[in-house]
């Protein structure tokens, strides 16, 4: 009985394995190319990234601490800090067909377990301002609520997992196409993403597109066709 259980579960993972082979085989060859966007790589400049912070909103008018260089965060301690991030001048090859599109991101975590959100922000926000921030998204103009987290595309997220706590960790997750297809077709509507902490008491270190190792940064992955 035991050789014959044995015997099925070695079926079982044959039969798993096979599927699998089959269906990236599949993906594999619906695919034609690859088209990536990283700051620094290929003359490409697109990349605006910065973080929104609620540290001392009180002597700030509302619009807390913000910074343009040096890592992101995503956080929620004694004060919490959101990730902006925008690919801007993103294009196909012409007559190309989007398949999917992933973002990676580096994040250095020394903690484990914790969990990031992604949304897709739906208000435009001008990285040149100086009031880009907690309250403001650029000036003379506020997010609907401070934070920028209902100034999003209701109903379309991610979410960044699986954090060992070992430090620097490559993560690569799916986009949505739909709404990718739009910022290709509609450049105006390519307002890029909020990256948010979902866990209170815990912090990430997200490589930006200034880091000295130009690996790290993020990166905007195209499959077409």
């Amino acid at each position: 009985m035991r050789k014959n259980n044995t015997i099925n579960i070695f079926k079982i993972g044959y039969i798993v394995f096979a599927i699998l082979f089959v269906v990236n085989t599949a993906l594999a060859l619906a695919v034609d190319g690859v088209q990536t966007f990283q700051y620094g790589v290929k003359g490409y400049r697109g990349t605006d990234d910065a973080i929104i912070t609620n540290l001392f909103v009180q002597d700030t008018d509302g619009n807390g601490v913000s910074a343009r260089d040096g890592y992101l965060r995503a956080f929620q301690q004694f004060y919490e800090a959101r990730t902006l991030i925008r690919f801007k001048d993103i294009s196909l090859p012409a007559g190309a067909e989007l398949i999917r599109a992933e973002l990676k991101l580096v994040v250095t975590d020394r903690s484990g377990g914790m969990i990031l959100g992604g949304y897709y922000l739906d208000k435009s926000w001008d990285i040149e301002s100086e009031s880009l921030g907690w309250k403001n998204r650029k000036l003379d103009k506020a997010w609907s609520d401070p934070g920028a987290l209902n100034d999003v595309i209701h109903g379309k997220s991610f979410i960044i997992n699986g954090f060992s706590g070992e430090g620097v960790q490559q993560k690569i997750v799916p986009l949505d196409n739909e709404v990718v297809l739009n910022w290709l077709n509609n450049p105006s509507t390519n307002n890029g993403l909020l990256i948010v902490m979902l866990d209170k008491d815990a912090s990430a270190w997200i490589h930006s597109s200034e880091d000295p190792e130009v690996s790290y940064r993020p990166q905007l992955i195209l499959y077409y066709e």
